[in-house]
């Protein structure tokens, strides 16, 4: 093969091997990414033993080169009891209906280094933590709730509380398709105090074009 012939070839070589390099990186850097995921979550009461919930939603990952802000919103379905403490109520102890979960949050994400169309990804937010439903039942004898016990439940059906999260995303094109993980600590203010809420999630995100103001 002529010398002038090897040259070309090897030139276009490069010239491809810059571009898919640059392809790779161009469709997750500086971009709006819209999202749609479905899962499930781990939630409990003092009263009722961890149940894996239903969930979906919604979300948008704005990137720059190595990550970026993830923000989200999701309702998770279930039908569950909790208990506050009630002087007046038979036992000493007021039983409350619980149900559904509505979560928004944001989170500062980083996503240092991909392999192939793999990019792990890990962040760490906040997110407000919105209970559907929390009514306080009648004790055994029949008595209702007194007002200063209806409004600890009402003061405890919401919980702005410290979330984490980490997953991995497989890039394809403008698409890519992820899972991930999120945790949220429990606390003793809120109604679901039964350890840790875990959500597992999977998900498809759009890209629908730059993050960056041309």
């Amino acid at each position: 093969m002529p010398l002038a012939s090897i040259i070309r070839v090897l030139g276009i070589t490069a010239l491809f091997a810059t571009t898919v390099q640059a392809q790779n990186s161009r469709p997750f850097r500086d971009s709006w990414f819209w999202g749609a995921k479905v899962g499930t979550l781990a939630v409990g009461t003092n009263t009722t033993s961890r149940t894996w919930a239903p969930s979906i939603g919604a979300e948008w990952l704005i990137t720059r080169s190595a990550g970026g802000l993830w923000v989200f919103a999701d309702h998770s379905s279930f039908d569950i009891r909790t208990s506050v403490d009630d002087a007046a109520a038979s036992g000493g102890q007021r039983e409350v209906d619980v149900r559904n979960l509505r979560r928004f949050g944001f989170a500062a994400v980083v996503a240092p280094r991909t392999f192939g169309m793999i990019r792990p990804y890990a962040g760490l937010g906040m997110s407000l933590n919105v209970l559907g439903r929390a009514a306080a039942a009648a004790d055994s004898a029949g008595n209702d709730a007194g007002t200063s016990v209806r409004t600890e439940i009402e003061d405890r059906r919401s919980r702005a509380a410290v979330i984490g999260m980490g997953g991995v995303q497989a890039q394809f094109s403008k698409a890519a398709l992820f899972t991930q993980l999120t945790v949220t600590p429990a606390s003793t203010r809120f109604l679901l105090n039964d350890g840790p809420m875990v959500g597992l999630e999977l998900g498809v995100r759009y890209n629908f074009g730059s993050s960056v103001a041309r």
